[in-house]
């Protein structure tokens, strides 16, 4: 139960893409994996320890060699998200939604800031 709701939550773009590799091809990798029903037909899904799923794909041409999900065990919710493509490339995601509201002066944009800014009207 817990792989399918990990599978509904996995977002395509979260994967470890080599330069080779188009977008197109990843998503068919997570393809699976995002409508979770054939998630146990095309991974083999593990717990490793408690609130750790590994998935591997059993198609070893699916681009991707593994995918771990860390659950925070209160929540529910994945925590961090490790893929490893077929070459070994490792990419690590660790989120932390509702945590603290970041603080919107780190979105503003001030011009003063950045010496060679420069308006261009079209």
């Amino acid at each position: 139960m817990r792989a399918l709701v990990v599978a509904a939550l996995l977002v395509p773009s979260l994967a470890a893409a080599s330069p080779e590799q188009t977008l197109a091809d990843v998503q068919a990798s997570y393809a699976n994996v995002k409508h979770g029903a054939a998630l146990a037909t095309n991974f083999t899904v593990t717990e490793p320890t408690p609130n750790t799923l590994v998935l591997v794909p059993k198609q070893t041409n699916a681009g991707i060699k593994q995918l771990t999900f860390v659950i925070d065990a209160k929540t529910k919710r994945v925590v961090k998200s490790i893929v490893v493509n077929s070459k070994d490339d490792t990419n690590t995601f660790t989120f932390r939604l509702g945590e603290k509201e970041p603080d919107a002066k780190l979105f503003t944009f001030s011009p003063k800031r950045v010496p060679h800014y420069k308006v261009i009207k079209i």
